[in-house]
């Protein structure tokens, strides 16, 4: 069967996901670039997340790598002292043997004597003593020559066991030695093995990465090059609204001239929407009104619209609504595409000639309601 390299096969995903994408550059539906995004989105966060893994795997192979190579360069010193010592044990063992040759050749020569004079040659050695100080003498040199004898015996059979031992502990810690570094290079070389493999899936998930982000990259320019014209269109729609302020019936209007003049208007969310559904292009939008906010959501030329808000004061006599935060279609505007509708004035209700004389002091959102408090300021 035939192996796809993984490059290939990334740039295929990423040709079947973005083909959707080319064919939406004419329909202007938003949810469905919304809901692609979402699908590429996801296959980028599943990508990164195995990258991470690998990262982290590596990070952690690469560690017990380390380590084996340790163990390797120190198992294979160990190995080369152990080499030295069976020489050195090797060319004992052989100055031993010569000594081992030494000793039989004396003790030879010992058989040999007793071999052709028999045992009774030590005693005709003392018996033949001319006097006390001649049979002492005699006594002592034979005494010597049978402790001699027996300590040549015990001297040589010692001499051959412990080197005999000495080189069998040798040879068993080189073989020790040399079981452990071979399973120390082979584990080594498995895990060279599962490195590479590691580093060559990264390598395809980096190539998908790539393809994912530039794929998400042109998807969120045709989706800003659609979004900015229907932003401007509310803009302009929502300004109209805002010229016609003064239409809008207050909900509840209250002047007080004690101890200063002032005055409180509240309108309610009822009311607030009610003077939206005025405006044809703004009647899929309505306001929800809770504490500390004012969410404007709905269906505005096709989109599903959402804005995070509120209703603040600028200057003396006007309120904006001041957008925190604005979605089409479930992605959020560029946060330079809402400054740039706050600056060119399309959320400020100018309240200049309703107010003459007055000055807003604050506009304050509750439950169900907006409150918008003004002092007398000739």
């Amino acid at each position: 069967m035939a192996t796809v390299h993984p490059r290939l096969t990334a740039l295929l995903i990423a040709l079947l996901l973005l083909w959707p994408t080319v064919a939406l550059t004419d329909s202007q539906d938003l949810e469905t670039l919304n809901q692609q995004r979402t699908t590429l989105s996801g296959q980028l966060d599943v990508v990164k997340g195995e990258e991470a893994g690998i990262l982290t795997d590596l990070f952690n192979l690469n560690r017990s790598l380390d380590q084996i190579q340790q163990q390797i360069h120190q198992t294979q010193a160990d190995m080369a002292k152990v080499e030295q010592a069976l020489q050195e044990t090797v060319q004992q063992e052989n100055d031993l043997k010569a000594r081992y040759q030494l000793r039989q050749e004396q003790f030879g020569r010992r058989i040999r004597f007793m071999a052709e004079h028999g045992a009774a040659t030590y005693f005709e050695v003392i018996l033949n003593a001319t006097d006390l100080q001649d049979f002492v003498w005699r006594l002592g040199l034979v005494q010597a020559f049978i402790r001699r004898d027996a300590q040549l015996l015990t001297d040589v059979r010692s001499l051959r066991q412990q080197v005999v031992a000495k080189e069998a502990e040798l040879q068993s810690q080189r073989q020790q030695l040399s079981d452990l570094n071979g399973r120390l290079v082979a584990e080594q070389t498995e895990l060279e093995g599962t490195i590479q493999t590691k580093n060559d899936r990264l390598a395809a998930l980096k190539d998908q990465r790539g393809y994912y982000e530039q794929s998400l990259e042109t998807l969120d320019k045709v989706w800003s090059e659609k979004v900015v014209p229907l932003l401007r269109m509310f803009g302009q729609s929502f300004h109209t609204l805002a010229e016609h302020v003064t239409e809008m019936k207050p909900s509840k209007f209250d002047v007080s001239f004690f101890p200063t003049p002032n005055a409180r208007v509240i309108v309610k969310t009822a009311d607030l929407n009610a003077f939206v559904q005025q405006f044809p292009d703004l009647r899929g939008l309505s306001f929800t009104l809770e504490p500390a906010k004012a969410n404007l959501t709905g269906d505005f030329s096709g989109a599903t619209l959402q804005i995070e808000g509120t209703f603040v004061i600028v200057g003396k006599t006007v309120l904006r609504y001041n957008p925190a935060k604005i979605s089409f279609a479930g992605l959020p505007v560029d946060g330079q595409y809402t400054r740039d509708l706050v600056a060119g004035g399309g959320l400020d209700f100018d309240l200049s000639t309703l107010v003459t004389g007055w000055k807003l002091d604050s506009a304050t959102v509750d439950t169900d309601m907006v409150t918008i408090k003004a002092s007398y300021s000739p």
